[in-house]
């Protein structure tokens, strides 16, 4: 015992000499500069309370991300007085992320704030101001007014991931014994709220649904539900569903792999609605058969996707009758190969200069990504990339559909056109059909695209760490003007390589704060939008009014 004792201690103090006397750095000249200290305190934003249990991360000198980047992190929770240190640091910027249960929306480190010393400096003033989230709960029963324990209840809101309106949802929970539920982690906006049948016990390629949804206050889709408004530290309560059975609808059918001919046990189903919600997740028996019980009457998509690498898929639209079964026959399609060609129109001359002071890093290249467009097609984004300087770009595994296509390219290329067999396409979309590949296809990227600059005029109380820039194509603009959303980061902002046209420009709290297809929203954004026309190759500066969280 007495011998690991002091094998121990001997580990011990040799860890303690490595430490001391690092063979690079013989000097300690790291160790005598790591002498900064960083002290604080987080608050609720709405009190002023202390916060006790908060974690606080730093990320120091890097901002290339927190989770295994460049930057070296620390993890602290704060103490009852709310109270946080880290110790030895060498001088540099330092970014604060802070996160605890019940504050900003539910993310991990959601939280930001950016804090600079020098050599052996010590900042004791940090403050760091949480925003207690908003809470919706309520109750979800049956029709005879019992509990539905197990019951699904989520918070959905608006996106617009290839620029088409779907619902996004933001949280969920499930009713516990008492058909209660509590959610928790929204920041402010504009919410939809629905209930739905807790999961069912099913065989193997069934999927059966015994409630039907709601959507509060009432309605059988998001769209006919009247949305929620919440502010940072809202409580919503009694928000209740009574759930009616579902109807007595019934689509079943078969799955099969067109490559083999054979069934696709290696499927799975789901069925999607016009407005973008996935259900009645189901896996198909061996023989390829699968059943879906309580689906909503009306229009629906049911798609099958194969699973693993080169995936296939098939998608049926369907008109789900108000009772009664239809039949469905799935054939997946092991997707084609398509080809086309990235042509360069005047890209600039290189900087000989500024290529010599630049560090060695990867050659840059254009990435073209298929979006694609419609219920069925949600989820599918190949990705390719052409050299820089242009030439061929594959894709492979496309199924038959419709995709918009999205180009990034350096030194603020943008797409300009889209042309096959030399006619130029009215929009940047492009069609699969099944069997028939494209051909003479070209992605056209242009490099005289306009500039926006500026900075962003925030009230007295305040500037946040990070806005985000809207630039939003006015109506009747150019069909390849495209949506455009970045962070600005102390308020300032530049955009490069934009289609030119008429836009407007806003300055947001968060990238999702404002459904910005609500004409509604709209109106009442305007007083903020600051509108903008760009011609080709010039640089327009703005200033852009700070819209505060939602009004």
């Amino acid at each position: 015992m007495r011998g690991i004792v002091l094998a121990w201690i001997a580990v011990c103090c040799c860890g303690a000499a490595l430490a001391q006397t690092n063979p690079l750095d013989p000097a300690g000249s790291a160790a005598k500069e790591a002498t900064g200290q960083i002290e604080g305190i987080v608050v609720s934003a709405k009190t002023g309370e202390p916060l006790k249990s908060v974690r606080v991360m730093y990320q120091g000198n890097s901002r290339r991300g927190f989770r295994g980047g460049a930057g070296e992190g620390r993890v602290t929770l704060t103490g009852m007085d709310g109270r946080f240190a880290f110790a030895g640091l060498p001088a540099g910027e330092y970014s604060f992320y802070c996160a605890k249960t019940g504050y900003g929306m539910r993310a991990t480190f959601d939280i930001e704030q950016r804090v600079q010393i020098g050599d052996g400096e010590t900042r004791d003033d940090v403050v760091i101001r949480l925003q207690p989230s908003a809470v919706v709960s309520g109750r979800v029963l049956d029709a005879h007014g019992e509990p539905l324990p197990g019951a699904a209840v989520s918070v959905m809101a608006r996106s617009y991931p290839v620029g088409e309106a779907r619902w996004r949802t933001m949280q969920s929970d499930r009713a516990d014994d008492l058909g209660t539920y509590r959610l928790h982690g929204l920041g402010p906006g504009r919410y939809v709220i629905a209930a739905g049948s807790p999961p069912g016990l099913s065989p193997r390629g069934v999927s059966y649904r015994e409630f039907a949804a709601a959507y509060y206050p009432g309605g059988d889709s998001p769209e006919q539900a009247t949305p929620v408004k919440l502010a940072w530290g809202d409580e919503l309560t009694g928000i209740d569903f009574r759930l009616a059975p579902a109807p007595e609808t019934t689509v079943r059918g078969v799955v099969i792999d067109g490559a083999t001919g054979e069934p696709c046990e290696e499927c799975s189903l789901f069925v999607q609605t016009e407005s973008g919600q996935q259900g009645f997740g189901v896996a198909p028996t061996r023989e390829g058969v699968f059943l879906m019980r309580g689906l909503p009457p009306g229009q629906s998509w049911v798609v099958a996707r194969q699973r693993g690498p080169g995936a296939g898929q098939a998608a049926e639209q369907v008109m789900v009758p108000a009772s009664g079964a239809m039949e469905v026959e799935l054939v997946v399609s092991q997707g084609q190969t398509l080809t086309a060609e990235v042509v360069l129109e005047d890209p600039p001359e290189p900087d000989q200069n500024q290529q010599a002071a630049q560090q060695p890093r990867r050659r840059p290249r254009i990435q073209v990504d298929l979006q694609g467009r419609g219920p069925a097609m949600w989820g599918r984004s190949p990705r390719a990339d052409a050299p820089a300087e242009g030439g061929p770009v594959e894709f492979r595994a496309l199924t038959p559909g419709e995709y918009r296509v999205r180009l990034r390219a350096p030194d603020g290329g943008y797409l300009r056109a889209i042309s096959i067999d030399g006619r130029p396409l009215d929009q940047p979309e492009i069609t699969m059909a099944p069997g028939a590949p494209l051909s003479g296809l070209k992605f056209h990227v242009a490099y005289d695209g306009a500039t926006v600059e500026g900075a962003v005029k925030y009230p007295a109380e305040g500037e946040p760490d990070r806005v985000w820039i809207l630039l939003l194509p006015e109506p009747g603009s150019s069909t390849y003007a495209e949506r455009e959303l970045i962070a600005a980061r102390e308020g300032s902002f530049r955009v490069s390589g934009i289609f030119p046209g008429r836009y407007s420009l806003y300055a947001l709290p968060r990238q999702d704060a404002y459904d910005m297809d609500d004409a509604a929203v709209l109106r009442t954004l305007e007083r903020f939008a600051r509108k903008v026309t760009l011609a080709a190759g010039e640089t327009v500066s703005v200033e852009l009014p700070y819209i505060p969280e939602p009004l």
